[in-house]
This record gives C-alpha cells, structure tokens and sequence, in this order.
C-alpha cells in the first residue's frame, strides 16, 4: 500500500494526515488563517505527489431527503442533478446519495442531498491543491464517510448511532437505519 494523504477540515483547523502502507506516519495541524494557510502550503510542497482526499466535518455541510421518481440511470441522473442545482444554486460542492426505493406506491428512489454551503470554507485549501498540483481524489464529507468506517470496522446494526468529538469541541450524532444515513 502505498502514501495517502488525508486532510481533515473543520471550522477551526485543518489536519493533514500522512499515511504510509495504512498506518498514520505524520499529523500536522494548520489553523484556519493565514498563517495556517501559509504553513499548509508549504507542507504540501512536500507531498505533490502523494494522493489527497479531503474530508469535511464543518457548520456549513447541509443535507436534505427526497424521493424522486424511480428511472433510468441516465435520467435520474439528470434529474438528480437538476435537483441539487435548484436546492444548492450558491455551492459547487454538492452531491446526490441514492438510497434504494420507498416500499409501498409508485416505490419511488429514496435521496439525500448533500452539500457544503459556505464553499468559502474550502476555497483557499483547495487553491494550494490546484496551485500545486497535488493529485486530488474528491472531497468527503464525514458524516457520509462514517458509514464506510462502521462497515470497515464490523460495526453496522439496524440502527446505528455513531457518536464522534470533534476538533473545536463539538459533537457529530450520525444516525444510520439498515446501513443507511438518515437525517
């Protein structure tokens, strides 16, 4: 396995994780100023070449439940597409989570909507990525990321609770109903 890179945003700092062959070998924290950004930079110089993922755990992440009518792929995803533009026109940071089909009715598709609302949250972090040109995998928020950690970890129930402390203090409930995030 080779280097990861994984940094974790939240609204008062940024942890870059370092991983070598899947266990953590570096951890830096950067505040979110200009400082933080300055000495994330130049920290970054350093792993261009390593994959990075980002992972969200912010104020400004929002999710909303839909259930659309159940069609093609092709056609849902437009669907799903015109939808989050309509619900998050401010944010380019949005994503669709197709969640199966309602039981009863037309058994239409269940949705999550997800988006980070203040894209000015990630903007100077995602410029030094793109300035340097570190191979960036994608951005993830947490609360949807959980649920793979509680598959990985052998941890899903009918109904799961999971509990996480963040940096700054603060508290994420996430709940999930049959391996499912529900809001």
């Amino acid at each position: 396995m080779g280097t990861r890179h994984i940094l974790y945003l939240t609204n008062e700092n940024l942890v870059s994780l370092t991983a070598h062959g899947g266990r953590i070998a570096e951890r830096k924290v950067f505040p979110i100023s200009g400082a933080g950004l300055q000495d994330f930079e130049a920290h970054v110089k350093g792993l261009r070449n390593v994959p990075t993922h980002l992972v969200t755990d912010l104020a400004e992440e929002d999710f909303r439940v839909d259930t659309v009518p159940h069609l093609g792929a092709r056609d849902r995803d437009a669907v799903l597409a015109r939808k989050l533009t309509q619900i998050f026109r401010n944010t380019t940071y949005r994503h669709a989570i197709a969640q199966g089909r309602e039981a009863d009715g037309r058994r239409d598709d269940r949705v999550v909507y997800t988006a980070i609302t203040n894209a000015e949250m990630l903007r100077p972090w995602v410029e030094v990525l793109d300035r340097l040109e570190v191979p960036f995998e994608g951005i993830h928020s947490s609360a949807v990321f959980s649920g793979r950690l509680l598959a990985e970890l052998k941890l899903e129930f009918p109904h799961t609770l999971l509990v996480t402390f963040t940096p700054g203090d603060a508290l994420r409930q996430t709940y999930f109903r049959n391996k499912e995030i529900k809001f």
